[in-house]
């Protein structure tokens, strides 16, 4: 279970993107197109189903959505989660992100411990680094993502 509140934009990429004459769509055939461009860049992912909540104590409401999530880091990569809703013949996606990174983290802890003004804090920031190389691993497996994202919905 997602919280509607947990959920991020993405940076750069459409948060909701509009298909035409996709009465049809469901999270079933965007799995199914999501699975095909994702193995096609040979990135490791698991798309599995769950779901989205909003809404107060009273009225709470729930939506299904798929998303995408790197089984090789499940619990430090940021997660994507993608909701589909139909109306007439458009279907319109939503696209966004969840979860933590421990690498971004890290990172902004480090840019912070370094502009504080405070020596000990700036001797931290010298002592504790992040791993660069990791970190840019993590981002561009999120920039193959989003490009798989991207040709699935023709962005």
């Amino acid at each position: 279970m997602i919280k509607l509140s947990e959920l991020k934009e993405i940076d750069n990429f459409p948060g909701r993107v509009k298909i035409k004459n996709a009465a049809s769509l469901t999270l079933n055939t965007v799995k199914a197109a999501l699975a095909q461009s994702l193995s096609e860049y040979g990135v490791p992912y698991t798309l599995q189903f769950d779901e989205v909540e909003s809404g107060g104590l009273f009225s709470k409401s729930r939506e299904q959505c798929l998303c995408i999530i790197n089984p090789q880091h499940v619990t430090d990569y940021f997660k994507y989660c993608i909701r589909i809703s139909v109306t007439g013949n458009v279907a319109f996606a939503t696209i966004n992100y969840y979860g933590q990174s421990s690498l971004t983290g890290k990172k902004n802890l480090e840019a912070e411990r370094k502009n504080s003004g405070s020596l000990g804090r700036m001797a931290l920031s010298a002592i504790f680094k992040t791993d660069n190389s990791a970190f840019e691993a993590e981002y561009q497996y999120y920039d193959v993502v989003d490009e798989a994202i991207k040709e699935t919905f023709g962005v």
